[in-house]
């Protein structure tokens, strides 16, 4: 973004070496590349794969010499996999030859299942019609608050089997580099009472709110996208982490048995938004980690550190497996990427 004399910001155009883009898809769609100007965050992700490719090889961005860590988070993991696909060798650019470990937080590796519109999938399959109103709840939410334009290429970009993933998926990843991965998976349990009665009628992993976990593989192309990624099994340096969390939607058939039609509605409808809440504000959620808090019609910073809380705990892969912060552990990780996990894991 540049500052201008009034105070405000203006969104920086993205112009790379388009002759180095090949072969990842260039996303000119949408509302277009330049009109709106379109920043990082908006264009297609090409153009920021491409950039990451500059910056690592440019002196005043990264040090001329020694081992180079990634730290990719969100949509910069699907970026991440852009640069791996593309030929780090291009016009005398060797950076990415030391670029030795990568390490993922809850990345877009495969896509974000709440931009498979106008039906939202889950794995291969179709969600059941009564939950399929809860997880547009969920997206039409997200992006309320979050204001996201359906529009711009790096949404397009970002759906599950986009034409962005199906120039970099089926690649591959190279095997010399290390990888840490970070996922979240947050279990929607949906619930019926009635008096003392209560029953469990259907669960479903929503990731984290965000990305479903997906698949280990990193050349899939799963229809509901995903955030998980080992694709040589867990070794010394390689491990994929779990955060997991939880929430419930209830339906309490007494309410209805008693008040009906209305009152019944507007019980759903309370428990819906109060759980919806939860759900999106769950420390182990996209938002919930890094800090963010949704309420009714905004989105603010919670000053909560939780990648350092002992709100999400996970399972350390040194010796002794020690519960952890995720914080904790990329720490620990990036002191010796090689040899970060025991061997003998779990």
């Amino acid at each position: 973004l540049e500052q201008q004399p009034d105070g405000s910001q203006r969104c920086s155009p993205m112009a790379p070496d388009r002759s180095a883009i090949s072969p990842l898809f260039e996303n000119t769609s949408g509302n277009g590349i330049n009109s709106p100007p379109v920043c990082d965050s908006s264009g297609p992700l090409a153009f920021s794969a491409t950039k990451l490719d500059d910056d690592l090889n440019t002196a005043s961005v990264v040090p001329p010499s020694g081992p180079i860590t990634i730290v990719a988070n969100s949509m910069g993991a699907g970026i991440a996999r852009g640069w791996l696909a593309l030929d780090r060798h291009r016009n005398g650019h060797t950076a990415g030859d030391r670029v030795d470990s990568i390490v993922f937080v809850q990345g877009g590796h495969a896509g974000a299942w709440l931009l498979n519109r106008p039906n939202v999938y889950l794995g291969n399959q179709a969600l059941v019609p009564f939950i399929q109103p809860v997880a547009d709840g969920v997206a039409n939410s997200m992006f309320s608050v979050l204001g996201v334009d359906l529009s711009r290429p790096a949404s397009m970009d970002l759906a599950p089997q986009s034409r962005w993933y199906r120039s970099v998926n089926p690649s591959g990843v190279p095997d010399n580099i290390h990888y840490y991965n970070f996922y979240s998976s947050i279990e929607v349990n949906f619930e019926a009472r009635f008096l003392l009665w209560s029953k469990r009628v259907a669960h479903v992993d929503l990731g984290d709110g965000i990305f479903l976990p997906g698949s280990n593989d990193p050349r899939d192309l799963p229809s509901g996208g995903g955030a998980r990624f080992l694709p040589f099994g867990d070794q010394a340096g390689q491990h994929q982490y779990s955060m997991r969390g939880s929430a419930t939607f209830y339906f309490d058939a007494d309410i209805c048995a008693v008040t009906g039609g209305y009152g019944c509605t507007v019980a759903i409808s309370a428990r819906f938004g109060n759980t919806l809440e939860q759900f999106i504000n769950s420390p182990a959620g996209h938002g919930g980690l890094t800090g963010m808090r949704v309420d009714v019609g905004n989105i603010t910073k919670s000053r909560r550190d939780l990648m350092n809380s002992s709100e999400v705990l996970i399972e350390s892969c040194a010796p002794g497996g020690q519960m952890v912060t995720p914080e904790h552990e990329i720490i620990r990780v990036l002191g010796d990427p090689a040899s970060a996990c025991s061997q003998e894991y779990p």
